[in-house]
């Protein structure tokens, strides 16, 4: 059973975005709760289509969220959580929605400013998830599975998967993720192909929250 006391609401969909992500960790009081209200307001062209609170504690003893206002298919959402008694919380609150865009693809295969937003998210947050990967070790789980989909070929595969005493995890893992990002930037649908495959992996707490960055 999970010690965890998430609030789900809604489900992101394939062609989703982050809108907004925060987390907050508040410390325990003597005799009392603390308590913490996250809230988020679309800007124009934005819609949320799900809102995630999660108790980034396993122990059962996080805080409880609660929704507030707004929610899914509004243009607002606050979601407030409050601990137990005598106890603190660490919670993650990711707001997912959608975005239009006044630019669309061309029939000659250009990026949408949309497409253009999440190349730059990923650029913008490629140390930090290179690293929460490295520290999970997974530069061989993903080498094969960036292979299996042609996304990489014999040459920075087996780059990646040079285990010499002088080669680090951290560049193994930068250098399939520098190929990749190469690779499928002028392809949207490889882009979110890859993002799959990064997110398809069993990892810890570390990776997950630096991959929540991420858009799908």
């Amino acid at each position: 059973m999970s010690g965890r006391h998430n609030l789900e609401l809604g489900i992101p969909g394939s062609n989703d975005v982050i809108l907004y992500t925060e987390q907050l960790r508040k410390s325990n009081v003597p005799f009392g709760t603390v308590s913490h209200t996250f809230s988020y307001h679309c800007k124009d062209g934005e819609q949320i289509t799900a809102v995630i609170a999660r108790d980034m504690w396993t122990h059962d003893t996080g805080g409880d969220p609660e929704l507030v206002n707004g929610g899914v298919g509004q243009r607002h959402v606050s979601i407030k959580v409050t601990s137990r008694w005598c106890r603190g919380f660490d919670f993650r609150f990711t707001v997912y929605g959608k975005r239009q865009s006044t630019s669309v693809q061309s029939s000659s295969g250009g990026i949408s400013s949309a497409d253009n937003w999440q190349y730059t998210t990923l650029a913008k947050n490629s140390d930090k998830i290179i690293e929460a990967l490295a520290a999970n070790g997974l530069s061989e789980r993903l080498a094969s599975s960036f292979k299996a989909q042609g996304m990489i070929g014999d040459e920075v595969y087996a780059k990646a998967t040079n285990y010499a005493p002088n080669v680090t995890e951290y560049s193994r893992v930068k250098c399939l993720i520098t190929a990749v990002q190469t690779s499928t930037r002028a392809t949207p649908q490889r882009y979110h192909d890859f993002i799959k495959v990064l997110k398809s992996h069993s990892i810890r707490a570390d990776a997950e929250a630096a991959l929540v960055l991420l858009p799908t």
